[in-house]
């Protein structure tokens, strides 16, 4: 039984690592070449409402907590709310570490 090209199979060929990076370098007159990938997967980003991601949108665009909820016509208190949620779930607690990851 053949298996199909690019899938697991007895042959034990499987697709290749989305990320996979390919470094050169030069030893002893050889190019060697590197061929890397993580061993765990990149975890998904977070599911968030509409409402946080346009939160975070505004976020990135260097929009402070008070110019976030006027601009969603929202009080402070509930972008307040909205970013404490969106901190949770990013698993980060300050503004700078949550925009690191953008």
């Amino acid at each position: 039984m053949r298996a199909k090209s690019g899938t697991p199979g007895t042959n034990g060929a499987a697709t290749p690592p989305r990320t996979l990076k390919a470094e050169t370098f030069m030893l002893g007159g050889l190019e060697l070449v590197v061929l890397t990938f993580p061993i765990v997967p990149e975890s998904p980003s977070p599911s968030l409402t509409r409402a946080e991601r346009h939160v975070v949108e505004l976020l990135t665009q260097g929009f402070g907590t008070k110019e976030i909820a006027l601009e969603r016509g929202t009080s402070l208190h509930t972008v307040s709310n909205q970013l404490a949620t969106i901190y949770r779930k990013f698993g980060v607690s300050t503004r700078q570490e949550l925009l690191a990851k953008f």
